[in-house]
């Protein structure tokens, strides 16, 4: 309690007068006692206070000399710690900030270049003047805080206003230094500009959106990997022809999502991770479940910034639907079946006589390190280089240490403790020299910028697909609709040059529309821009043909502009296709309904068939009445003394012992009789090895004439009994000629008999 009252002085000064009081006290009482006489005790006294007066100049010498030995200590320490710090303020490459907690502040160059000031225009600003009015209260709050909790540091994100107008996204951590009592003095403010960050972040939101938007709508079926095979980006078309189930393949293995891929594509794969484009215009696919698709694809690799292979791209299109048209035409009585499925900084201090660098907790993270346990030396930090920056960099090191650049400033690779790199910018300044002008000591950051050189792969990935997109791919002003990017597949359909087709608008390709129609047909996304647009139109060429399209139309915002992308299909191939296939499948209902015959189709390997109308209502039913149906409805109404036969001869036509399957056979009405039919059929569809997949027939109902071959063989044998019995009675024989010619004639059949005088 004592010490908190009395300053340390005033405590020596008390103890110095008690003793001082108590020693002239006692020494005179005791010297009174021992020396009785007055004249020796005055020499003694005086002998004492000589002795008092001498040990009191020693006393006070020595607590002098001690007093001013600790200021002198004191002072250099200060002077000391009062140069580093400038020195570390003025050089660092980031911004510095002494603040006070009103609000002033004193910066150092990085700061003032960073807001486009200079440090005279900023001497006697304070950083509320400096903030958007908006946030003034948060970072209040912040330093508050800070106040109050005791704590020494805290580090949050702000923005700045420049010079200029504009505004400086920051991450900001202050430090606030308080006096020997423990009360707050100021703040020391580090702050560095993350607004290059934050546009490259945005900007790499932006490019992988759009680009994701182009993938998933590609018509072509895109899907993009990574050299493991893992899927980045796939398209919904791709998805939907490959029936895949899962609805999210991203990050996953492509064998893994399919399994039984065949050896053949694997090898494909593999020949394009080392370098090779692959590509097929008509080939077969064949599905698990022993279906064939035929598809048109290229396999290709993509490169990363660094130009090795960083993955494939693979372009497909099922083009089944095209090749059963084309079967459809060479066989016109067979229809088509098959169907297409469809910022933070690491700080080095690095000592350039010794080579020993010192470095904080950041630079250790970045690398993926222990920052407790992680040393620096320039020899690791030269090893941990990328075997193709090592020699550059270190030169361009060197070059900046004798003096021939006047900055330090330079992008390398640097190997993490996982083994793997990232991109470092690295930035330097001199600050210490020796006595005779050489370089002493360097101070410096390192910046992981493995964030933008990602955005630079990303960028190339995506010019690599919009380049080499089997569609066209337009991007026009939101405004002016003048075309600002176009793909390779646009410029060599329409035939115009790059010069020619940035002057242009959708407009000048579009003959049928007008520029108020456009904008009516466009104006619904300008208000909700999340939606997409899905029109056919037609498309003119630089020659003047013209050729229809599906257009796939979406507003995309790209950084801060927006703009239309529109993915085209050229259709003419498929319009033609479909007006011939709808033509023949018009005229093979004609054949059809004219024959007045069921038809069926039977999927051999899963027993699955598909019926008509007049198949059911030959036997008295409706489709709805025995559907689903498969080869157990046609077991479930067969006459059981046919069934072994039908079954005899399919096989036969399956072995290839008889070209067509025939049998006239028995089925079993609703209302419990039976009815003949004429059954014909055919494998149409073969798998490659050899198996049965498809067999289509019809089924003729021929009861009519079964009943009336019944009748005349009846009349027949009726004949031949009256012929037996009675040989003269020629009356009765003509009668029943007459009568087996009327039954032939309702028949639809030739007479038996050409005169009935036979």
């Amino acid at each position: 309690m004592l010490k908190k009252l009395f300053k340390y002085e005033t405590r020596v000064a008390i103890f110095y007068w008690l003793f001082g009081m108590i020693w002239i006290y006692t020494s005179d009482y005791l010297l009174a006692k021992l020396f009785p006489d007055p004249e020796i005790l005055t020499r003694i006294q005086n002998y004492k206070g000589w002795f008092f007066v001498t040990a009191s100049a020693f006393l006070i010498y020595f607590l002098f000399r001690h007093y001013f030995s600790e200021q002198r200590q004191i002072q250099q320490s200060l002077q000391d710690s009062e140069e580093k710090f400038r020195t570390f303020f003025e050089s660092a490459n980031v911004g510095k900030s002494h603040t006070k907690l009103t609000g002033e502040i004193s910066v150092n160059q990085a700061f003032a270049d960073m807001l486009g000031y200079t440090r005279e225009e900023l001497a006697h600003r304070t950083w509320q003047s400096l903030t958007p009015p908006e946030e003034v209260g948060v970072v209040q709050s912040h330093l508050d805080e800070l106040l109050a909790s005791g704590s020494d540091s805290t580090r949050y994100g702000k923005r700045y206003i420049h010079k200029n107008g504009s505004i400086i996204n920051a991450d900001v951590s202050v430090a606030l230094q308080r006096d020997a009592s423990g009360n707050p003095l100021n703040f020391i403010t580090t702050v560095i500009d993350i607004t290059a960050q934050k546009q490259a972040e945005e900007a790499l939101r932006h490019s992988h959106d759009l680009m994701k938007y182009i993938i998933e709508h590609d018509r072509s079926a895109v899907a993009v990997h990574d050299k493991n095979l893992n899927y980045i980006y796939v398209s919904q078309r791709y998805l939907n022809d490959y029936n895949v189930k899962e609805t999210d393949v991203i990050g996953k293995h492509h064998y893994e999502v399919f399994p039984d891929l065949p050896q053949k594509w694997r090898d494909v794969h593999q020949r394009a991770l080392a370098g090779e484009i692959l590509s097929a215009e008509d080939d077969p696919y064949y599905r698990n479940d022993g279906s064939m698709e035929w598809t048109r694809w290229e396999c290709r690799p993509w490169y990363e910034a660094d130009g090795s292979i960083g993955g494939i791209i693979v372009y497909t299109e099922v083009i089944t639907k095209r090749k059963q048209m084309e079967h459809a035409l060479r066989e016109s009585e067979e229809r088509l079946r098959l169907a297409v499925e469809s910022a933070q900084q690491g700080i080095y201090d690095l000592d350039i006589g010794t080579e020993k660098v010192t470095v904080n907790e950041i630079y250790a993270r970045m690398l993926g390190y222990d920052s407790e346990t992680f040393t620096e030396t320039f020899d690791s930090w030269r090893e941990r280089l990328h075997p193709e920056d090592a020699e550059h960099t270190t030169n361009y090191l060197q070059e900046y240490l004798n003096g021939s650049s006047d900055r330090f400033q330079i992008e390398f690779r640097l190997r993490t403790a996982k083994g793997d790199y990232i991109w470092v910018l690295s930035t330097g300044k001199i600050v210490e020299y020796d006595i005779d002008g050489k370089p002493k000591r360097m101070l410096g950051t390192h910046t992981n910028i493995t964030g933008l050189k990602n955005l630079e792969i990303e960028k190339n990935l995506f010019s690599n697909l919009l380049e080499n997109s089997l569609n066209e791919i337009f991007l026009f002003d939101v405004n002016t609709l003048r075309f600002k990017q176009v793909n390779k597949a646009a410029l060599d359909n329409l035939g115009y040059t790059e010069e020619e087709i940035y002057q242009m608008t959708p407009l000048d390709i579009k003959p049928f529309i007008n520029w108020n129609d456009f904008e009516q047909l466009i104006n619904p996304l300008r208000t909700e821009p999340g939606n997409q647009m899905i029109f056919e139109t037609i498309h003119q060429r630089k020659d003047g043909t013209r050729y229809p399209v599906e257009v796939h139309l979406q507003l995309q915002q790209l950084g801060n502009e927006s703009i239309f992308a529109a993915i085209i299909l050229d259709i003419s191939e498929r319009k033609r296709t479909q007006e011939i296939l709808l033509s023949e499948r018009e005229r093979l209902a004609g054949i059809i309904e004219g024959t007045n015959v069921g038809t069926w189709e039977w999927n051999i390997q899963t027993g699955e068939t598909i019926l008509n109308d007049r198949w059911a209502e030959i036997i008295g039913y409706t489709l709805d009445e025995i559907s689903p149906t498969t080869i157990d409805t046609w077991s479930k109404f067969a006459h059981p003394e046919d069934l072994k036969k039908s079954n005899e001869l399919i096989q036969k036509h399956i072995n290839g012992e008889l070209e067509y399957y025939e049998l006239e056979t028995r089925l079993k009405h609703k209302d419990g009789h039976w009815v003949w039919v004429l059954d014909r059929g055919k494998v149409t569809t073969w798998s490659e090895d050899g198996k049965p997949l498809l067999m289509q027939g019809t089924h003729q109902d021929i009861t009519q004439r079964k009943n009336s071959e019944t009748k005349i063989n009846e009349q027949l044998e009726e004949l031949r009994r009256w012929y037996a019995v009675t040989l003269g009675r020629e009356e009765r024989i003509l009668e029943l000629k007459k009568e087996i010619n009327r039954i032939l004639a309702d028949s639809g059949l030739p007479p038996r008999y050409n005169s009935v005088n036979e």
